[in-house]
């Protein structure tokens, strides 16, 4: 029996699909659409976690004083242009 798990990423222990699948549940068209509907949301919902948590990890950074990534790139293009 195979199983599928969905979980945001690796380190994460929130799982957001957890279903056993046999060949029954692939057999007909309804059953198949009824899989991948489950699928698809658990998906959808791992990359909203995923960017969720990833907003919260720049607001925390930006609240300590550090600039994001972008922010930080756009300086040295900026200080590049004055300087030549």
């Amino acid at each position: 029996m195979a199983r599928i798990i969905v979980t945001p990423d690796e380190r994460s222990d929130v799982v957001l699909l957890e279903e056993r699948i046999y060949p029954v549940h692939l057999d007909n068209r309804v059953s198949s659409l009824q899989m991948i509907e489950r699928l698809a949301w658990a998906v959808n919902d791992a990359e909203a976690s995923e960017q969720l948590d990833a907003e919260e990890h720049e607001d925390s950074e930006r609240q300590h004083g550090r600039p994001r990534e972008d922010e930080g790139t756009q300086r040295r293009v900026a200080k590049d242009r004055v300087h030549a």
